[in-house]
């Protein structure tokens, strides 16, 4: 017999009581778990199942989530608050906390910093969400997605955010570092739709440059649309999507429209737009009808302090100001190694002749404490600026050194404006045009150039004022009778395509497709942001708008 405890067991007693345990609920598994989330439920339940679903994002934000865990909001009715995940929270990169939602729940209506909110942490995917917010901001701002990295926290990676809705918010999906050193690196922003905000759309924030607070940000086939702006402040607001304090950013097949209805602030908003960051790519998205009560309004921007960065293949139209602003000014610094290519701007610059359909300022003087812009180059664009406002098709000021203008179509022949304006640029700036056709209005005398004043009526008589310039011409302008906006795609299928068999400056990455998808054979010798290979190009160009 065995002894155990003072107790005497048969052997079939054993086994009765082995058998016993045995036929005993089974214990918890050590996950990953699925927590629901019910504004049916009862927090008082261990939300494992439907049925046992919590109440209230406060519960599930209290919730100490591991690696792999999963929470899902459920139900036909929205969820109030803001659900929180901070640094007890996920943590492994590779092997991420979901949080999503059923296909039926309407949403959660945020309150508090953010309806979602990441603090803090790694390894977080948020998907298939709706967030709204109904309140006016006046008490407390309130973004729809934010993720935060605290001053001391250190670098957090892998975080995506993807087909989420957000209403109404301060600013949508925000991306903010405390400090240098502190941010998110590997940040996935991708099929969101973003509307009606405040502040602004889609935004990453930091430290100014060069000390970036994130890494390898990419926002991806995005729509931002109705960011209102604020009325009376002095800063910019109203933007659909800003890159700032970030080190490598890809921005791509986005679009950001009716943006910025209610700024009036003296810079901003753009509809998609950088600032102190490096290393950025904006390739292949739209911008278009986006305004500001004062100042901007433009469609595409690198602005103060963004350095080795790209804009191609985008698409402005029918903006306020610039279709693509380059800048740098004080208070920030200076902006180089930029390439702006193969765009188009079509009647933009529609509210003043302060801006070009693309303009580069280099600060607002050419005094030696203003920043600049350096080492640009501007080639195979298209632009069309509208023509009531007065507005050139390429605006240039203030402290530029090394801009290279090559290949582009600048045709303001619809207006009265020249084709190049340039105010308080210095005589040593080097900036130089090659290449590009240009379309005044023939009944007008309208110059060619207007350089720092002083107006040159022909190519060649501005070829004489800038140095290092040549093989520009002139050409029948498109539209000698009007100009109407709602033939916009239109305008770039019926460009002529023309070869210029000159130089074509260099270009350490160039571009391999144009802004119709044809393929690019550098050196392009072709004006304008489509460059055709074979004599039906206009046929075929005119549908690929048509499926854009």
């Amino acid at each position: 017999m065995n002894r155990i405890s003072g107790l005497v067991f048969t052997p079939l007693a054993i086994i009765a009581l082995l058998g016993f345990v045995g036929c005993s609920n089974p214990p918890v598994s050590a996950g990953p778990f699925t927590y629901y989330v019910s504004a049916d439920g009862d927090d008082s339940a261990n939300g494992l199942n439907p049925e046992s679903a919590w109440k209230t994002l406060d519960r599930a934000s209290t919730q100490q989530l591991k690696p792999g865990d999963t929470i899902m909001l459920i139900g036909n009715k929205p969820l109030v608050g803001e659900l929180s995940l901070d640094s007890a929270d996920a943590g492994d990169p590779s092997n991420p906390v979901h949080v999503t939602s059923e296909r039926d729940f309407p949403g959660i209506e945020a309150e508090g910093p953010a309806g979602i909110t990441i603090i803090d942490t790694s390894g977080v995917i948020v998907e298939d969400i709706s967030v709204s917010v109904s309140h006016d901001h006046s008490e407390e701002a309130t973004d729809g997605v934010l993720l935060h990295a605290t001053e001391g926290s250190g670098m957090h990676s892998d975080i995506t955010v993807q087909r989420v809705r957000v209403t109404g918010a301060y600013n949508g999906i925000a991306a903010s570092s405390a400090a240098p050193g502190d941010g998110f690196d590997d940040v996935i922003i991708q099929d969101a739709i973003v509307r009606d905000c405040i502040r602004n759309g889609i935004i990453t924030y930091g430290p100014t440059a060069p000390d970036y607070g994130h890494k390898n940000i990419r926002v991806l086939d995005s729509v931002v649309s109705g960011t209102k702006g604020i009325s009376d402040i002095t800063t910019n607001s109203g933007s659909g999507i800003v890159i700032g304090s970030v080190e490598d950013a890809v921005v791509e097949r986005n679009e950001a429209f009716n943006n910025g209805a209610l700024s009036n602030a003296d810079e901003g908003p753009i509809g998609i737009w950088t600032h102190d960051s490096t290393r950025v790519l904006v390739r292949d998205n739209r911008s278009h009808d986006n305004s500001s009560q004062r100042s901007d309004g433009g469609g595409f921007g690198l602005d103060i302090a963004t350095t080795n960065s790209t804009m191609e293949r985008n698409y402005s139209y029918n903006n306020a100001g610039p279709g693509f602003l380059l800048i740098a000014h004080q208070g920030g610094g200076s902006s180089g190694a930029n390439v702006v290519r193969y765009n188009a701007s079509i009647g933009d610059s529609w509210l003043n002749a302060y801006h070009g359909g693309i303009s580069a300022i280099g600060g607002f003087s050419s005094s030696e404490d203003e920043p600049q812009i350096e080492d640009t180059k501007i080639h195979h664009n298209t632009v069309f600026p509208a023509p009531s406002s007065g507005a050139a098709a390429l605006k240039l000021r203030g402290n530029l050194d090394g801009i290279t203008v090559h290949h582009n179509i600048l045709d303001t022949s619809a207006g009265d404006a020249p084709s190049i304006a340039a105010i308080d640029v210095s005589a040593d700036s080097k900036v130089n045009f090659i290449a590009n056709q240009l379309a005044v209005n023939q009944f007008t005398r309208t110059p060619v150039f207007d350089w720092n004043g002083e107006r040159a009526q022909t190519v060649e008589q501005a070829e004489a004022l800038v140095q290092d310039s040549f093989d520009n011409f002139e050409y029948a302008p498109i539209y000698p009778g009007g100009f109407e906006i709602s033939t916009v795609l239109d305008t770039i299928a019926w460009t002529q395509p023309v070869s210029v068999p000159s130089p074509v400056p260099g270009d350490s990455t160039p571009a391999t497709k144009d802004l119709a998808g044809n393929t690019v054979e550098e050196p392009n010798s072709y004006v304008g942001a489509i460059n055709p290979t074979f004599s039906d190009q206009n046929a075929r160009r005119q549908r690929t708008f048509e499926r854009r």
